[in-house]
């Protein structure tokens, strides 16, 4: 995780978001799933959004959305890891996202 949070740290002090948005096959089910990251102040933020593919017209409805709090970049970072975020793939959004 040291080389992922070396090439991570300094675009998230100069104020610039990670993420990356993925179609994942979970048991048959197509899913879309959203991890995003930054930093705010002294802490790290984190995005997590998923929804059934088929249900995307309906996100208010059908998605779980979650935004956490972290005083640290690897807690963050092992938030995103819990929702099967592949570390290596944040990079620079370019699109907006709630945070």
């Amino acid at each position: 995780m040291d080389e992922i949070v070396r090439r991570l740290i300094k675009p998230l002090e100069a104020g610039k978001r990670r993420g990356y948005d993925a179609i994942q096959e979970v048991d048959g089910v197509s899913f879309l799933f959203e991890f995003a990251l930054k930093k705010q102040n002294e802490s790290f933020e984190t995005y997590f959004f998923s929804i059934e593919e088929l249900k995307i017209d309906q996100a208010d409805e059908d998605g779980e959305e979650e935004i956490k709090q972290f005083s640290t970049i690897e807690s963050a970072l092992e938030n995103l890891r819990s929702h099967g975020a592949e570390l290596d793939r944040l990079t620079a959004i370019k699109r907006s996202i709630p945070f």
